[in-house]
């Protein structure tokens, strides 16, 4: 099988760090903090014109092995989500361009467009035109820079998205190599709602440098359950502490209205469909083959459940996808006078997975996530108030454990 891995991908934790230091592993996890950015750091500064967009890919011949049924791992705990602040909800918001249902061959309907369209005559260059981008709920997501573990120019694009103050969900092949312990970035840099293709202009929320990066051991260990090696895994996913901002000592969250999202656990909204475990969900992100990465895209699709612990989706996004967020009942919330139904799953804006991974052939147009849930490498239902299973216990370990709730990064 043909298997193309991810130029900078992390596994039961780990943090990462701008320059080589001594790990700390404590309950599962491995800790390594980021060196602060310089003073004098500008916006352009060590910055390649031409990105890489790290996603890990498969042959079209995989198709087959991911048809299984779940991981039959012992679920204790209940699906749930993390509260909102209701405040942050508006009512109204403007809707945003919906192209016709697509499919790939994989016969997986979907619907991907830009999240607001360019004016007319726009070029891609000239994105900071007309960019909705900037409301909520779509400033919770932004672009990851990524440096190599060797450097810490920016090499390399993911998507990202706000979990707290300060706190940042995304995949963990963004940051580190599967099965490569060693080969953590030495610098990564997020924008909300970032507008730019080719370097860190575009921030209308502004830019920060993380503090430290949060991915399972096993994924970085290469003990991770996979139905494919270092592709299709169980954990797939990190957290990235932000740094105050420099000049500013502020949080995204205290930069103005900055969405925050809830994040699920155990299948939040899942429902039993047509012989499926299915979610309706929403997929942002910033691929590079879509308008050179410069905009976000949003993907709309009927999600499903296969082994192990994977969502997998219609979608015809790309490399710098990887890590954006996969959500239920995304948007803005609307009046109900009493007379409709709130549905079994209400809360609004959860994120449940983060992009993972996609296949060489483009014709496909699936991608993968790692599950937010209980599984064979963190079967916990409860992880102290955080939730269940590996996202529960990555935000316990940055937020009480590791003291990020008291830095502010963490509601």
């Amino acid at each position: 099988m043909k298997i193309k891995f991810c130029l900078i991908c992390l596994s039961s934790m780990t943090l990462i760090q701008a320059a080589p230091a001594m790990a700390q592993a404590k309950g599962g996890v491995t800790t390594v903090n980021l060196t602060p950015p310089p003073a004098n750091a500008v916006e352009n500064q060590q910055i390649i014109a031409k990105p890489k967009s790290p996603m890990p890919l498969l042959s079209g011949s995989a198709q087959s092995v991911l048809d299984r049924a779940p991981s039959s791992s012992s679920v204790t705990g209940k699906p749930g989500s993390s509260p909102v602040d209701p405040k942050l909800i508006p009512l109204i918001v403007a809707s945003s361009a919906v192209e016709p249902n697509n499919a790939g061959t994989s016969n997986h309907p979907y619907t991907t467009a830009r999240v607001a369209n360019f004016s007319v005559n726009t070029t891609v260059a000239n994105t900071a035109l007309n960019q909705p981008v900037t409301g909520f709920p779509y400033n919770g997501t932004g672009k990851l820079w990524m440096s190599s573990s060797t450097s810490t120019t920016l090499t390399s694009i993911c998507t990202g998205s706000l979990i707290g103050p300060g706190l940042v969900v995304t995949a963990a092949h963004c940051v580190s190599r599967y099965g490569v312990p060693g080969s953590f970035s030495r610098r990564v840099v997020f924008i909300p709602s970032a507008t730019n293709g080719t370097s860190l202009a575009g921030h209308p929320y502004g830019i920060w440098d993380a503090r430290s990066i949060t991915v399972p051991t096993v994924y970085l260990n290469g003990t991770d359950t996979c139905t494919v090696r270092g592709v299709v895994c169980n954990n797939d996913l990190a957290l990235i502490e932000l740094n105050r901002q420099v000049g500013t000592n502020r949080r995204p969250y205290d930069y103005g209205p900055v969405f925050v999202y809830s994040y699920g656990w155990n299948g939040y909204g899942d429902r039993a469909f047509l012989g499926k475990i299915a979610n309706q969900l929403t997929q942002l992100g910033y691929p590079l083959a879509l308008d050179g990465g410069g905009q976000m895209i949003r993907t709309d699709s009927l999600a499903y459940n296969n082994a192990p612990n994977n969502y997998i989706i219609g979608s015809a996004q790309t490399g710098g996808s990887s890590g954006g967020p996969w959500l239920v009942n995304f948007g803005t919330a609307y009046f109900n006078n009493g007379s409709a139904g709130t549905g079994l799953f209400p809360v609004r804006n959860v994120v449940q997975a983060t992009t993972s991974w996609g296949f060489i052939d483009k014709n496909v147009q699936q991608q993968g996530a790692s599950k937010f849930a209980q599984n064979a490498q963190f079967p916990l239902a409860v992880n102290g108030t955080r939730g269940a299973g590996n996202i529960g216990r990555l935000v316990q370990i940055v937020c009480d454990i590791n003291g990020g709730k008291a830095r502010g990064a963490c509601f």
